[in-house]
């Protein structure tokens, strides 16, 4: 998604350079209505933004190119034990940033508490992986119940669990717990919004221009 969004606007910002007055073709009327019912499914959307990530039991990370928050973060509480096991394969492979903060975790009682979030609508990932053997477990954010029964499968098998939707109040505190057999809690990824975790959002800049560049072409050349 993120690199076919790249192309389109490349391909569009060539068009604006040339010229707004020659006639697009058939070809291109089409390139440029899908381009149209993209961006409008996008922007009918709440746009979300990172807020948070954090490695519950091991140093500031970066994954994905975005500031994780490492265990000595005070914008959290957890009590659970931490555990850490760097030699276990995982499965599947990740990029060696992603496996240290997998591999370094929280466990026997499962609760994290995020402190220091403003109120409004959030989407929460977890991520949890399996250092022996398998455990059935559910999570809840909030104390509601949004995954029953998760197997956590084989020696080293790690799930990036959610996304989860949820609401944050005037106490600015988001609950992950568990409940069942042992999980491994490793990280938490908070966003802003509704983000359904896919891709990188479709960035505010390029909206912009689509707007100021490719609207005005498009009134132009595209409208009977």
């Amino acid at each position: 998604m993120k690199v076919a969004w790249s192309r389109w606007m490349k391909q569009l910002k060539q068009y604006s350079e040339r010229t707004s007055a020659v006639q697009f073709s058939k070809q291109s009327r089409f390139f440029v209505l899908v381009f149209i019912w993209l961006v409008s499914v996008v922007r009918s959307a709440e746009h979300p933004q990172f807020f948070r990530g954090l490695n519950l039991n091991g140093p500031a990370v970066t994954i994905d190119g975005k500031a994780w928050e490492g265990s000595e973060s005070k914008t959290y509480v957890c009590t659970d034990r931490a555990f850490e096991n760097q030699q276990i394969p995982l499965s599947p492979a990740v990029d060696p940033e992603l496996a240290v903060m997998i591999r370094s975790s929280r466990y026997g009682g499962s609760r994290v508490e995020l402190q220091a979030v403003p109120p409004g609508m959030y989407t929460a990932f977890l991520y949890v992986w399996e250092d022996n053997n398998a455990e059935t477990y559910s999570i809840a954010i909030n104390g509601k119940t949004v995954l029953k029964g998760f197997n956590s499968g084989k020696q080293g098998n790690w799930k990036k669990l959610g996304p989860w939707q949820t609401t944050v109040n005037k106490d600015q505190t988001l609950l992950i717990t568990s409940n069942g057999g042992t999980a491994n809690f490793s990280g938490v990824e908070l966003w802003q919004g509704n983000y359904d975790g896919l891709g990188e959002p479709i960035r505010e800049e390029d909206l912009a221009f689509f707007e100021t560049c490719i609207r005005p072409l498009l009134v132009t050349n595209c409208y009977d």
